[in-house]
């Protein structure tokens, strides 16, 4: 369940302390019962780390296997409520040899 919550913090771009509003837990007590909801510390010091050296180590395995030329995009930006957000992007293009004729996909 932590990592459901975890999930839903990170994909909607939330700060921790949503799981600590009267109105997420009431939500998350309709939804499924008496549960552990994680506290803004926990998602701060274990669970989020946790769940970013995972995917950061994913992501680097695929690309390591994957391709031997990528470029890397790394943008800061300002929305319009004044939240600062950063992007990363990483291209790379992956030789696939299919009867011996070459093609290439590009990811993004």
């Amino acid at each position: 369940m932590s990592d459901a919550i975890t999930d839903f913090v990170i994909t909607d771009l939330h700060l921790p302390d949503i799981v600590e509003g009267k109105g997420f837990q009431r939500l998350i007590a309709t939804l499924r019962g008496p549960c552990d909801i994680p506290g803004k510390y926990k998602l701060e010091q274990c669970i989020i780390p946790r769940i970013y050296e995972n995917t950061r180590s994913s992501v680097l395995n695929s690309i390591a296997n994957s391709c031997s030329t990528f470029a890397l995009g790394i943008e800061e930006w300002k929305c319009s409520s004044s939240n600062v957000y950063i992007t990363i992007s990483v291209f790379f293009q992956q030789v696939i040899l299919i009867v011996g004729e070459r093609y290439k996909k590009t990811y993004k």
